[in-house]
């Protein structure tokens, strides 16, 4: 287990199904924000700092709707930290907003809301960030009671306060930083023993399996009943020894084209890979594409596929191209599964749809 392995990057479709964790908490943000904010107008001081707290919410929730989004798959670090800073910009304006007129700083819906929007993050990134961010946080928000030291009308200390609002934001770090390692710990764990107990099939096994069918085909029809009359009549004639060369020159061919054959192939595809640089894709470049386009061929039978693959400055650079029947092309959420696992081992996935066909170009990233 990696310590940059994510819930996300080792389950694609199930970062797709944690969408709906962050829907929700978003939802319950924006609820929580407004309803406090309407309850504390009287304790608002300065209505810009209000209203550009509620907007640095807004856009902290962007950032982190659209993270999330599989076409923008995995949900990488500069994205959390952008999502981060943001609100915490949101819980710092709010404290401005109530500078001198704070009475009760449990009020506040700052520290509450980052409790909240901390959770969904173990869906996407890993756990030792986690709690590194949930320590941040929490030093962010346990300033605000500080702040307002001076117009709390209680006698309870405000690093009192602060611990005790600092708990949620803390929890909430934690239980997602532990629920990200159990998943990845899992994840892993299953993959290890799926690789150890199934008979993997490497491409050159398969190959010589299906050279080893073509040369007992061969062999029972054509060179078995030729070496029988050879043998029955204990003489080779000139139209027998012209057969021989001839089922040679057969075999010769068959083993070669068969040694030829790129993986690709065997997927059905109508394939162009001048360079053969579909062979040196890592196993699991190799599986991911394999996944998808069997995936479109159960999905959507009749589908023609055309893959092109081209090497450019260094770079290899794939098209695909799916033509559907008319009236079956899927739709952009239907296309969402397979755009996240190609985006977790390929390099600037794109998606275009028109009428009846569906366009993907990406990237095989250089191998390090």
């Amino acid at each position: 287990m990696s310590a940059a392995d994510t819930p996300q990057t080792l389950d694609p479709l199930g970062g797709i199904t944690a969408r709906f964790t962050v829907f929700l908490a978003t939802a319950i943000a924006v609820v929580i924000a407004t309803t406090f904010t309407a309850m504390s107008v009287p304790e608002i001081t300065r209505p810009w700092a209000v209203i550009g707290s509620l907007a640095s919410l807004a856009a902290a929730l962007t950032v982190l709707v659209v993270s999330a989004s599989p076409f923008r798959a995995p949900f990488r670090r500069g994205s959390a930290i952008a999502f981060l800073a943001l609100l915490a910009l949101a819980v710092w304006l709010e404290a401005v907003s109530k500078l001198g007129a704070d009475t009760h700083v449990l009020n506040d819906w700052g520290a509450l809301v980052v409790a909240i929007l901390m959770f969904p993050l173990g869906c996407y990134r890993p756990a030792r960030e986690l709690v590194v961010a949930a320590v941040v946080m929490a030093f962010v928000v346990a300033g605000v009671p500080l702040v307002h030291m001076h117009s709390l009308v209680t006698d309870v200390p405000p690093l009192v306060f602060s611990i005790v609002i600092t708990a949620p934001v803390l929890g909430g770090g934690i239980a997602a930083a532990a629920f990200s390692r159990s998943l990845v710990g899992d994840l892993t764990a299953w993959r290890e023993t799926a690789r150890s107990a199934a008979s993997v099939g490497t491409q050159s096994a398969t190959l010589t399996a299906e050279i080893e069918a073509d040369r007992l085909a061969l062999l029972s029809r054509e060179i078995l009943p030729l070496l029988s009359s050879v043998v029955s009549t204990g003489r080779l004639t000139s139209h027998e020894s012209d057969h021989a060369r001839m089922l040679a020159s057969s075999l010769r061919s068959t083993l070669v084209d068969e040694t030829d054959r790129s993986w690709l192939e065997e997927l059905g595809v109508d394939l162009s890979d001048p360079d053969r640089e579909s062979d040196a894709w890592q196993p699991a470049q190799r599986a991911a594409l394999r996944a998808v386009l069997e995936r479109l061929a159960e999905s959507w039978p009749g589908v023609d596929v055309v893959l092109t693959v081209t090497a450019q400055d260094g770079e290899t650079h794939v098209d695909l191209v799916g033509t559907f029947t008319r009236g079956t092309r899927p739709s952009r959420n239907q296309l969402a599964p397979y755009v996240a696992t190609m985006r977790m081992v390929f390099d600037r996935v794109a998606v275009r749809s028109s009428q009846d066909t569906v366009q993907m170009h990406f990237e095989v990233p250089n191998p390090i």
